[in-house]
């Protein structure tokens, strides 16, 4: 997500931007004809440069999402759903990565899996770089081969907030898809199977591997441009009070409705970042409050100054 809206989208919507402004600065001078062989020429470079853009993700092998990654990240919460692991019980996944950026790849790893694992497990959650035998002998992992350097240092890094835990007896974890040991470590415990793609390292042992649970959906394609259209009108909203409260005086309504989902997302991550650093826990009300408070400081503010110096001061109107 932070990709698509640092590049992906303003890429297009300057191009857009650019059509528009050639077709004027051509249609201004009765030039009808070449205007629209100029724009058609825009328009087949947009659509070029997306594919080309395809073909070299997919000729990459680049994935935005790994589906493997987020269904075991699923069973894995499934395993403690069945096992009674309490909410507040630390639980540590076993990741490594033996490609060549193992410091880049691996704390992506990580991301992958909050993005898919229960909201309140994830303050409880820890990653493990190495092998089950590294975590059950309680060290990091030191190896000599590939790229030992990065994997050495990470593995450090990730251990330090691991080892505090070590004492709780933490439910520790293998993923088929976050670890490549797991093929190898799965034919030799056959009993630490707790379901499909997952290990059970240290924890509680099911009688038998529960089912395959459900793999999470994406909103029907029918819904997306309404979800998008909300979530714009909900940033907009969340900014705009601030657009009016803090921008320079002469601008136009749309200049100010243009900045405002802009703002709003910076509404977003103030507050989401205050609340985080007084303790609030951003969920339930907890992570609507502060929005909501900050959204409404702004519109006050806007008030403040519509009523102090008139619309004018604000508006071009």
């Amino acid at each position: 997500a932070h990709r698509f809206m640092a590049f992906l989208l303003p890429l297009p919507i300057l191009m857009g931007l650019g059509v528009l402004s050639l077709w004027r600065f051509l249609a201004k001078r009765a030039i009808g004809r070449l205007a629209l062989a100029a724009t058609a020429a825009l328009v087949v470079g947009l659509v070029g440069m997306g594919i080309l853009s395809y073909r070299a993700v997919a000729r990459r092998d680049v994935e935005f999402i790994d589906s493997g990654k987020v269904h075991d990240t699923v069973a894995a919460a499934a395993y403690l759903d069945a096992a009674r692991i309490p909410i507040d019980h630390p639980v540590v996944i076993l990741v490594t990565d033996t490609g060549p950026t193992p410091r880049l790849f691996i704390p992506e790893e990580a991301r992958i899996f909050r993005t898919v694992f229960p909201v309140a497990r994830i303050p409880n959650l820890y990653f493990y770089v190495g092998t089950p035998e590294g975590f059950l002998a309680g060290q990091p992992t030191t190896v000599s081969t590939g790229q030992a350097r990065q994997l050495n240092r990470i593995s450090q890094d990730f251990f330090a907030s691991v080892q505090p835990i070590l004492s709780q007896a933490p439910v520790a974890l293998l993923l088929s898809s976050y670890n490549p040991g797991y093929t190898q470590v799965a034919a030799e415990h056959p009993d630490w199977i707790a379901a499909k793609n997952v290990a059970v390292v240290q924890g509680p042992r099911l009688p038998a591997p529960i089912p395959d649970p459900k793999f999470p959906t994406a909103p029907h394609r029918a819904a997306i441009p309404l979800l998008g259209s909300a979530g714009l009108i909900v940033l907009a909203l969340l900014g705009c009070g601030w657009g009016l409260a803090l921008l320079p005086g002469g601008m136009r309504p749309f200049e100010v409705l243009a900045l405002s989902p802009g703002i709003g997302i910076a509404v977003l991550i103030v507050a989401g970042i205050s609340a985080d650093s007084l303790g609030v826990r951003l969920v339930g009300l907890g992570g609507t409050l502060p929005v909501v408070l900050l959204a409404g400081i702004g519109w006050a503010l806007a008030a403040a100054r519509l009523g102090r110096h008139g619309r004018r001061a604000v508006l071009s109107l």
